[in-house]
């Protein structure tokens, strides 16, 4: 196994990314909630994402799943000191109940069949690498959103 950095200080690096690169993330004010290395937790606002039912819009919420489980792969690799390059190459999303609170927090757990050195030297091997990864977000005690998506490693960022 690979000595990882701990994740309290990984989990800065994806806050910066964030504000640097994807402009959506200010707008939501999306931040990162948690990060214990199995676990992986994004918050958003309900107010800049409300719709018509008072309720959170389907978009936002599809966007800070698909970036709670990107950032669960990318903090992966920083702790094992690269910076991977990735894309989504599939997702699906089930929206399951109304969310409404005020703080909107995705969370992704690892998954239990994951070898995180595995796929990261599949990469360091291959030149590339799939994970498949799984998001959920929790309104008033009960699941409300469920995504599942496939991030591949395309290459680094220098």
């Amino acid at each position: 196994m690979a000595d990882l950095l701990p994740p309290e200080q990984v989990s800065p690096l994806l806050g910066e990314f964030f504000a640097e690169t994807l402009p959506i993330t200010k707008y939501l004010n999306m931040r990162v909630h948690e990060y214990t290395g199995d676990k992986f937790s994004l918050a958003i606002d309900l107010e800049p994402s409300i719709n018509d039912k008072m309720t959170a819009f389907g978009g936002s919420l599809y966007c800070v799943s698909v970036m709670n489980c990107w950032g669960m792969v990318y903090l992966q690799g920083r702790q094992r000191g690269i910076n991977p390059n990735m894309v989504v190459s599939h997702a699906e999303i089930d929206y399951l109940a109304p969310v409404d609170d005020e703080v909107i927090i995705a969370t992704c757990y690892e998954p239990e069949d994951a070898d995180w050195d595995s796929f990261f030297e599949s990469f360091n091997n291959r030149g590339k690498a799939r994970a498949k990864v799984s998001s959920s977000i929790w309104c008033r005690g009960k699941e409300a959103v469920r995504f599942n998506g496939q991030y591949a490693i395309i290459g680094l960022i220098d």
